[in-house]
């Protein structure tokens, strides 16, 4: 199995920006903005789990 590469500072960033413009519901990986976003940055349509999971770390980090 590969190696999974880790999110940079830029990919978690524009991910949280796609998180914090969609509503709770439509958070799944058959959501067209985030499986576009997950092909621009190279990442599968897991993207919204990322973005749940995280939410609260990033959050944490952009405001502190």
């Amino acid at each position: 199995m590969p190696k999974q590469r880790k999110w940079t500072w830029e990919e978690t960033l524009v991910a949280f920006r796609l998180y914090c413009q969609t509503s709770f519901g439509k958070l799944h990986q058959h959501n067209p903005d985030i499986i576009e976003l997950a092909a621009r940055i190279n990442r599968n349509s897991s993207l919204s789990f990322h973005l749940i999971r995280r939410r609260s770390s990033i959050t944490e980090r952009i405001y502190s």
